[in-house]
């Protein structure tokens, strides 16, 4: 019950006043004033008084009269004092109050404030005498009777709340005015039946001794609803109930009357009391989609003059709301009607829908039992919103689309009746596709969003419309087997095209990876021309030719953003397609076609017509197979196909033409075209594309990107030969950015094929980028310091023509410029780095000068890997007049650095070693003339050792007299002048005879080993032209059998497809036919829906509802008798009778609606309309169910014969191939056995050849060469071997200045210097600069060492002209 609680505070007075059983540690203590309350009975005491109320005539009260013979002390039951009191201090309210003094009920737990229960029981009162508040209003006009006033200030009655309540009967009669019309006029109401049993909650403050003040009251009371029915009830269609309206159903109809003290402000403040009442209860509403009453918590009020309704569901849900499918929640029902009866009841809705994501407010209006119409809004609904609108449509999960995003906008929802569910949303898009409003339509297997479109521009340059289109998005329930997708369809319109035949078209829409929009591909039918004309009938400008009757057959129109679209159920012949529009049909067999094939029938040819412009079309013949021409020296054509040339109406044929060449399993394909003129056939071909890894060089390497082919056929000779009558192609060749022409010589012999290529100049870096190509590396980039000019490039697979030999691989002849010199270089590429060698004549870097010695130029040796790039350069420098070996060496990686080394000598036979290293960095490799280097050499131990002992000698010079000096000096001069003289005379005699050895040797080896190869090579000629030979042969027969091969599998290819066709054709028609039959079970669950909902699961509802109604009921009777028979001082339970009472009454209201309602809904499953309903679901689904199996047969037969036809051409494909085996095996045994001849040959004599070859590429390696190396080399040494001679005269000569007194020394002097002297080390440093420069070839020269017990360092000068005067001046320092 609704109540009115006033601010709570302690009733201090009440309970200080009576003396009462209070509990201490767990034991109830008698309180002292229990005593005196007891006293007051047994003592016949005329009053007694407990707190503020006086009782008089205290007594025991009647229902407390078998606790036996009374004692002093109180009954530890406890007791019931009862004395009269003036009620509220009111005269003429003199009434008996009960007060109980004992235990407080089990299971109530008090707290230190002292346990009060009183009460006052009145048969009737004006409630107006009691409460203040009341007075003048209209509840001094409602009789109220059996009153009983309470007051606990604990919850000992359990259906009271602590404080002071009063419960009550009251009759609702005419003086309520409203009140009374409502249940009288609107529920219908006898007199008799419109009595409350009521409660009013005053709340806590109050006293027994002055009248309650309150600010505030609310009267609650129910109705007795059973009653009513019994009295009233007449209409059994509607559920037992107080019955509203038709369709409405009152029941645990209640009232709550009020009363609120208004203040008013101002110097005259009053107060007065504004009044209102509400009639509550539940509502039962009949509601479409359910043969139970929607069950709603209601409420009615008045204002001015008129009935406000105000319902909600009761749980808050609204299940299957008007058979829609959808749940709603928080379902308010408002409405506003005279207060009289009503016919029916118009409402207005407010409810919510929440399906995750998509989540909506609605509102609407519904006349119950009639028209109903709600509308919502839900904002930017999108994808997410389709599915969980499914999901909370049917339980089940949506596929969302994975190959393109859809854009769905904010969406109305409508439901209404005639139409039920509608939902619209404001946008619908995907890809560049887009319309302003689309229909969302859901079903058990899945939701459909669709939106008409006047006019779809398909994208691309094709100039495609659909005009009264549609845009479509189809989504699918997981687990189904089908995939969700976009569609769009409508009406076919071509810009430009003034003539097209009416075309209704389907879009099929699908996502490659060349593009992130999606591809589309248009399929439509001809209206009005069918699938069945002729050439001339679908093209004009054909009539009046031999094309004009050329039949066509399954005509189809399409048209397609790319060519070779995604698969389509579509298209069931698997027409090829372009990208573009054209017609396409089964043609019928070309005559002339098939002679060019030099075949009678060739079945199976496809009609591909592609517009082109305005109305001209270009019409080709695809072939069912891949069809080929052999033209002979192993050269055969790609699969050709046919065009018709509605111009010069003429047939075409273009082709590939595929040349074999050596080292490649894959022959060149060239693209060409044949056109037919009389007996000649003109082909002009060019390939657009790369040839490959040319005779197995690389496959980085690539000739192209475009070659010409030439060829000539004479159709009187080529039907029977199959050769044409001539043939050739040339082409380019790019190496980096440069590019180049190449020429093949194509022989009839595939290993004596040749590329050659001319190229005017390219750079390093083409080379580079065309080494990294070749051998696919990463090879980093070089400067681009050498360029290569009048370049001849070779690609062999290693073959001699003309008495020329080209080797194997990829190599080039080139004029090789670089650091300013040009020469003569060659090159390949293998091994991945690319080697390029040559001879120059001399080379310049900075100061640098490389050249040749005795005759033999500079090498040059280029490397560029992925890991080390370098330059090398073995020559020699020229200094001191000689030549001295020395390898100049580029490091390019990672930055440009020159570095050399050479030997010097210090005397004929000691021999020191100089680094040179780059000063700085290179800028730039173009201009080197700027380099520098700093040369570094280390005396090793044995040269520093020389050079102190040749020191130690010329100190002991210095110790003889002058005279024996000067003599001994100029002796050892004559001495090494003889030895120098002697050893040149010797070297020259041995140079003489080891050039006149190695002249022998040379003509001996030429004469016998080259005439070995030459022989040979006439040999090996012979048996290769027997091999190719019989290859020929070989490929005659080949051919034939091939084409037998070809004709089967074009025959095979052409049943194939049409029976195909029919499994396709059988399996869509399977679909459509169950999609149909699902559609109208659809239908006929969704009539089923709106008509009855879930009629056996709302039954089964209502019984349980019916069941625990009378549970409810049982249990509430059982209760009456427990409280009934309790004991006497049970107050709390005595007190619990009224309240269970008036909940029985509720209960047997409900359970009498209740009844109703599951009585009605058995009614309603036993009517003929929903049987009739119900029964029509099986059938739909046997429908379903014999489609589906109808068509299961009809595509199983398809398959049977899509099997038959594999089964019976796949046999003829199996004999053409055993045919060609058969062949293949003959004939290359024939191959094989003139092969082994040829094998056997070049293995008999490989050792003889290696070794001829060796003897002659060896002559630079023999004995007499390398003997005639030696002896140049010893002359050389001889002639500058002076060092001794040089170190004798510096002897002669400090001897001499000892004579003359320009050296002064002393013999102790010597003598301690030559026994301390320990020479350490000996470092020479300099520029290249400066050691080649005018100012005298020398070193800086760091001599480090001991002497005289003292460490010495000396800096000194080098000069190699006069090395030994460094010996001298080590001696004088």
């Amino acid at each position: 019950m609704a109540q009115f609680v006033p601010h709570p505070q302690k009733d201090l007075g009440a309970i200080s006043a009576h003396a009462f059983s209070v509990k201490h540690s767990g034991v109830f203590v008698t309180h002292p004033r229990t005593h005196t309350a007891w006293r007051s009975i047994i003592q016949n005491a005329s009053h007694v008084t407990l707190g503020d109320v006086r009782l008089e005539n205290p007594r025991l009260a009647q229902n407390g009269n078998d606790i036996g013979e009374p004692t002093d002390a109180p009954p530890s039951t406890g007791f019931m004092l009862e004395g009269n009191i003036k009620l509220f201090g009111i005269e003429k309210y003199d009434v008996a109050l009960q007060s109980w003094h004992g235990p407080p009920p089990p299971g109530i737990d008090v707290g230190s404030d002292i346990p009060v229960y009183q009460r006052v029981q009145l048969q009737d009162a004006c409630l107006c005498d009691l409460v203040p508040l009341l007075e003048g209003t209209p509840f001094a006009d409602i009789e109220f009777t059996n009153i009983t006033i309470t007051y606990q200030n604990y919850q000992f009655v359990q259906n009271m709340l602590p404080g002071w309540t009063i419960t009550t009967e009251l009759g609702v009669g005419e003086k309520s005015a409203e009140l009374y019309r409502i249940l009288h006029d609107v529920l219908g109401y006898s007199d008799a039946n419109v009595q409350l049993q009521a409660s009013v909650y005053l709340g806590l403050g109050h006293s027994w001794t002055g009248r309650p003040q309150v600010p505030s009251f609310v009267v609650t009371g129910v109705l007795d609803v059973a009653s009513q029915i019994n009295e009233v009830r007449q209409d059994t269609t509607q559920p037992g109930g107080v019955q509203l309206c038709a369709g409405v159903t009152l029941s645990r109809v209640g009232v709550s009357i009020y009363g609120v003290s208004i203040p008013t402000f101002g110097l005259n403040s009053t107060e007065h009391t504004q009044y209102g009442f509400k009639v509550f209860g539940d509502m039962h509403v009949g509601v479409p989609g359910s043969v139970t009453p929607l069950d709603l918590d209601f409420e009615m009020t008045e204002f001015s003059g008129a009935v406000d309704l105000f319902a909600t569901v009761k749980g808050g849900l609204w299940k299957n709301a008007f058979g829609t499918g959808i749940d709603l929640d928080m379902v308010q029902l408002s409405a506003s009607f005279p207060i009289s009866s009503i016919k029916e009841l118009a409402c207005s809705v407010r409810a919510h829908f929440q399906a995750e994501s998509a989540s909506a407010l609605i509102t609407g209006s519904f006349t119950i039992g009639g028209g109903y119409s709600l509308s919502a809004y839900v904002e930017d609904l999108g994808c997410e919103g389709i599915v969980d609108l499914f999901r909370h449509y049917t339980g089940e999960e949506l596929s969302l689309p994975s190959h393109v995003d859809v854009t769905i906008g904010s969406a109305s929802i409508a439901i209404e009746k005639g139409a039920g569910l509608y939902i619209e949303v404001d946008r619908l898009a995907f890809d560049s596709y887009e319309a302003n409003s689309a229909v969302v339509q859901l079903s058990s297997k899945g939701v459909r969003v669709r939106a008409t479109a006047e006019n779809l521009k398909l994208p691309g340059d094709i100039g495609i419309s659909l005009v009264d289109g549609y845009m479509e998005v189809s989504f699918e329930t997981q687990g189904s087997g089908r995939s969700t997708d976009v569609a769009l369809g409508g009406k076919v319109q071509l810009n430009g095209f003034s003539s097209i035949p009416s075309i209704q078209a389907g879009v099929h829409l699908y996502k490659s990876s060349s593009t992130p929009a999606l591809e589309w591909t248009v399929y439509g039918s001809f209206t009005d021309l069918g699938n069945t004309t002729t050439l001339g009938n679908l093209f004009p400008g054909l009539k009046k030719s031999f094309l004009q009757d050329f039949a066509l057959q399954d005509l189809m129109f399409v048209a397609a953003s790319s060519d070779d679209p995604a698969l389509s159920h579509f298209n069931p012949l698997k027409y090829p397609i372009k990208k573009g529009v054209q017609f396409s049909a089964l043609l019928a067999e070309v005559d002339p076609f098939n002679k060019l094939l030099r075949r009678t029938s060739f079945p199976g040819l496809i009609l591909s017509a592609c517009w082109n412009a305005g109305d001209s079309f270009v019409l080709d013949v695809v072939l069912p197979t891949d069809t080929l021409i052999h033209l002979g020296r192993g050269i055969v054509t790609d699969p050709i196909t046919l065009s018709i040339d509605t111009e010069r109406l003429l047939l075409r044929v273009a082709t590939g033409v595929q040349i074999p060449v050596p080292e490649s399993d894959t022959p060149l394909d060239f693209k060409a075209s044949l056109t037919i003129q009389g007996e000649s056939v003109k082909l002009e071909g060019e390939m657009h594309g790369l040839w490959k890894d040319p005779f197995g060089v690389s496959k980085g390497v690539s000739i192209g990107p475009f070659l010409e082919l030439g060829l000539a056929i004479d159709l009187v000779e080529f039907p029977e030969t199959g050769i044409p009558t001539s043939f050739s192609f040339a082409g380019g060749l790019a190496i980096g950015e440069t590019e180049g022409q190449v020429a093949v010589q194509i022989s009839e012999i595939p290993s004596r094929e040749l590329l050659y290529g001319e190229m005017k100049k390219f750079g390093i870096k083409d080379l580079v980028a065309f080494a990294r190509d070749l051998t696919q590396l990463p090879i980093p980039t070089v400067p681009n310091f050498v360029a290569f000019e009048d370049v001849k490039v070779y690609v062999s697979t290693g073959v001699t023509l003309s008495d020329i030999t080209y080797p194997a691989g990829f190599s080039f002849d080139a004029s090789l410029y670089v650091f300013g010199a040009r020469f003569h270089a060659s090159a390949e590429i293998s091994g991945g780095v690319l080697a390029v060698s040559g001879n120059v004549d001399e080379l310049v870097v900075g100061p640098l000068r490389v050249t040749g010695q005795r005759g033999v130029k500079p090498s040059v040796d280029l490397h560029v890997g992925m890991t080390a790039q370098e330059l090398r350069v073995d020559g020699a420098m020229e200094l001191l007049g000689a030549h001295v070996g020395l390898a100049l060496h580029l490091e390019i990686l990672p930055d440009p650095t020159f570095s050399f080394s050479f030997q010097l000598n210090f005397t004929d036979l000691l021999v020191f070693l100089v680094d040179a290293q780059m000063l700085g960095k290179i800028e730039d490799l173009n201009d080197v003339s700027g380099v520098n280097f700093v040369l570094h050499a280390l005396f090793e131990q044995h040269v520093v050792e020389y050079v102190e002992k040749h020191v130690l000698e010329t100190l002991e010079a210095l110790k003889k007299s002058t005279d024996e000096k000067i003599q001994d000096a100029e002796a050892k001069v004559q001495t090494e002048e003889k030895k120098l003289q002697d050893g040149i005379d010797v070297a020259q005699a041995n140079l003489t005879k080891a050039y006149d050895s190695w002249v022998q040797h040379a003509e001996q080896v030429h004469k016998t080993s080259q005439t070995f190869i030459d022989n040979y090579m006439n040999q090996l000629r012979t048996l290769e032209n027997n091999v190719e030979e019989k290859r020929k042969s070989f490929n005659t027969d080949l051919k034939s059998a091939e084409g037998a091969l070809e004709h089967a599998n074009a025959a095979r290819a052409a049943k194939m497809q049409s029976a195909e066709a029919a499994v396709t054709n059988a399996k869509s028609k399977w679909d459509s036919d169950v999609a149909d039959a699902e559609k109208k079970l659809d239908e006929t669950n969704r009539y089923m829906q709106e008509k009855f909902g879930s009629a056996e699961e709302d039954i089964a509802e209502a019984k349980r509802k019916v069941d625990s109604l009378q549970s409810e009921i049982d249990e509430t009777n059982s209760r009456i008798h427990y409280c009934e028979d309790s004991p006497w001082y049970r107050f709390d339970l005595k007190a619990e009778l009224v309240w269970q009472g008036t909940k029985l009454l509720a209960l047997e209201g409900s359970k009498a609606t209740a009844d109703g309602v599951l009585w009605l809904a058995e009614k309603v499953v036993e009517g003929t309309a929903y049987l009739e309903a119900k029964a029509a679901i099986p059938a739909a689904k046997k429908v379903v169910e014999d489609v589906g199996e109808a068509g299961d047969l009809a595509f199983k037969g398809a398959q049977a014969t899509l099997r038959e036809v594999n089964t019976l051409t796949a046999a003829a494909i199996r004999d053409a191939t055993h045919v060609l085996e058969t062949v293949r095996k003959d004939g290359d045994a024939l191959i094989r056995s003139a092969e082994f001849a040829l094998q056997k040959f070049v293995n008999g004599n490989k050792a003889l050849l290696t070794a001829a070859q060796h003897a002659v590429d060896g002559l630079i390696h023999s004995a007499e060469w390398i003997a005639y190396q030696a002896a140049t080399s010893g002359l050389d040494l001889a002639k500058h071997a002076t060092h001794a001679l040089d170190i004798a005269k510096g002897a002669l000569e400090a001897a001499r200045k000892v004579a003359d007194g320009a050296i002064v020394v002393t013999e102790e002097v010597v003598e301690a210097a030559m026994s301390t002297l320990n020479i350490t080390r000996i470092e020479l440093g300099t520029t290249l600069d400066v050691l080649l420069g005018s100012g005298g070839y020398h070193f800086e020269a760091d001599v480090s060492g001991t002497i005289i017990e003292g460490p010495f360092a000396l800096h000194l000068k080098l000069d190699m002209k006069n090395t030994a005067q460094l010996i001298l001046d080590i001696s004088h320092e």
